[in-house]
């Protein structure tokens, strides 16, 4: 991804479901994560091998739908290549 992407995964089931994102780069990287218009904070939750872990707490409101939309922008000059965008 060298910009912005959309993609859409199933929906939260509980409230302590959260979104996780896999970039294969270890080294610092800015991702924005949007859901429904609303930026939301990633942190890094691991980060070794070949991949960085972020983890995404989603509002409340998501928990029971079927499917959500999220962006996911990049801020670098440099594409990022996904692992994973699940939620869990």
């Amino acid at each position: 991804m060298r910009r912005v992407a959309t993609v859409r995964v199933g929906g939260p089931r509980g409230p302590g479901d959260r979104l996780y994102v896999g970039v294969f780069r270890t080294t610092d990287f800015r991702l924005g994560v949007r859901v429904y218009g609303v930026d939301l904070p990633a942190e890094v939750t691991h980060r070794g091998g070949e991949l960085t872990e972020l983890r995404v707490r989603l509002p409340a409101g998501l928990v029971g739908k079927a499917e959500i939309e999220v962006m996911l922008s990049n801020g670098g000059a440099e594409s990022l290549k996904f692992g994973f965008v699940e939620i869990r």
